[in-house]
């Protein structure tokens, strides 16, 4: 894994620790089901990223960056309602919440490049 992507190795380390933080609340049912869908989402983001390196064209690779934004402000949107719904690690949250809107930057400039360089 030396020659990795550093923004996929970021982004594994953050869905790592979003399932890491979904353990943690053990049985909560309403947290079960709402942390389902941040993994799902987390999980997408670099997915796609990957994808996006593996793309035979420009615009497959920022397609591919697109889908990985959506998935960020998805995964935003549910770590918001987590924080929201009350007694949980709130500041493991913050952290990940200014992670994500981090990656949501990132990509969003890297689409900016992209299209400058269309």
């Amino acid at each position: 894994m030396k020659n990795e992507n550093p923004l996929k190795m970021r982004i594994i380390q953050f869905s790592v620790s979003i399932m890491k933080l979904a353990h943690s609340h053990g049985a909560d049912r309403v947290l079960n089901l709402v942390f389902n869908q941040v993994i799902r989402s987390s999980g997408s983001i670099g997915a796609n990223v990957t994808e996006a390196h593996g793309s035979n064209s420009k615009a497959g690779f920022v397609n591919y960056f697109h889908i990985a934004l959506q998935s960020a402000r998805e995964t935003r949107y549910w770590l918001e309602v987590v924080k929201a719904y009350g007694p949980t690690k709130q500041e493991a949250l913050s952290r990940l919440i200014n992670e994500v809107d981090e990656f949501e930057r990132i990509l969003i400039a890297s689409l900016k490049t992209m299209k400058k360089h269309r």
